[in-house]
């Protein structure tokens, strides 16, 4: 099993067990795209694995880059929500659109 069936499998999961006009959100990190995203892009791939290391946790920071790096984007989060059954999807880039904010809703029943 792929893990984009995963992320929709738990998005089903969520829409079956929030009550109708329940909202389900999704905050995760991005890989942004403006200006300032390249230099915040650049240093969550290179400074924050040394820190990492540094810490002594180099392994799971190394980790993290690489799942960010291999993260649907956005556009194909909500797509995701919308197949799961989640209606009005929107996200919203925060921080620069270093994480974004899904929010869904459960339609009613």
């Amino acid at each position: 099993m792929g893990f984009l069936t995963l992320v929709r499998r738990g998005f089903e999961e969520l829409c079956r067990s929030v009550r109708p006009g329940g909202r389900v959100l999704c905050l995760e990190i991005a890989r942004p795209r403006s200006r300032l995203a390249r230099f915040m892009r650049w240093w969550f791939d290179r400074i924050v694995p040394l820190i990492g290391r540094v810490a002594g946790q180099g392994d799971a920071y190394a980790y993290l880059v690489r799942s960010v790096r291999n993260y649907p984007s956005p556009e194909r989060i909500a797509e995701i929500m919308a197949e799961a059954g989640l209606v009005d999807v929107r996200w919203t880039p925060l921080t620069g659109g270093i994480v974004t904010l899904h929010v869904g809703t459960v339609p009613g029943r």
